[in-house]
């Protein structure tokens, strides 16, 4: 497996408590994962080598959403 980067658009997160909730379920299955959370836009940037389905399925667990955004595509 390779490590894999998502940004993703979360629903529901509105402290630094929830981001750390999201941190440890993640670093759990690989916890050699980087997160970056930027809180006010309220998106996510995670380097994992979990599938983007897994991190989806945790972040759903904890009782938050989120959406990938994907990049437009070059010019």
């Amino acid at each position: 497996m390779s490590v894999r980067t998502f940004r993703l658009g979360l629903e529901g997160v509105s402290c630094n408590g929830c981001v750390n909730k999201i941190r440890q379920a993640l670093l759990k299955d690989d916890p050699d994962s980087e997160i970056g959370v930027d809180l006010g836009n309220k998106i996510a940037t995670i380097q994992t080598m979990l599938s983007l389905t897994t991190v989806k399925q945790q972040i759903a667990e904890l009782g938050y959403q989120a959406n990938e955004i994907v990049p437009p595509p070059p010019r």
